[in-house]
């Protein structure tokens, strides 16, 4: 820090053992050698809170850009869902009619399709078992081919 070399602390020691004599200068060493550990432990404590407090300016400054750039994908998710609402709204207003394509198709309607499609292979089988045992039935869609045949 000061650049003091040996030759310079011999020096100083020697004027200093002139001027203070033996007796107070051990004293003089102890309380110089304490301001300077004050004075040391006051810079370091300062370099280390201009440190942290350039570190929390980094840090506010990044999350600031951040929040930013979070901000413009918002808007621009929000400015291409409503692009992409006002589209799908368009076709249904210019076509002006409500086909069974544009519906929605409620759980009314799917039970009712699961229970057709249940309801089929049992009034097969039951037809079958009406036939009796003697009697062999073909599958329902060998006995829709015969009727077409016939026809």
């Amino acid at each position: 820090m000061f650049d003091i070399g040996f030759f310079e602390l011999l020096l100083i020691g020697i004027v200093g053992l002139l001027v203070l004599g033996p007796e107070r200068l051990p004293r003089a060493a102890r309380t110089a050698g304490l301001w300077m550990r004050r004075a040391r432990a006051t810079w370091y404590s300062v370099r280390n809170e201009l440190e942290r407090e350039l570190a929390e300016a980094d840090l506010k400054k990044s999350l600031q850009q951040e929040a930013n750039e979070l901000d413009r994908l918002g808007q621009s998710i929000a400015s291409d869902a409503k692009a992409l609402e006002r589209s799908v709204q368009e076709p249904v207003s210019a076509n002006g009619t409500d086909s069974a394509v544009d519906q929605p198709v409620t759980s009314d309607d799917a039970s009712a399709d699961d229970e057709r499609a249940m309801r089929e292979p049992l009034q097969a089988e039951a037809e079958r078992e009406e036939a009796g045992p003697g009697k062999a039935t073909a599958p329902p869609a060998v006995q829709d081919a015969q009727e077409v045949g016939h026809k």
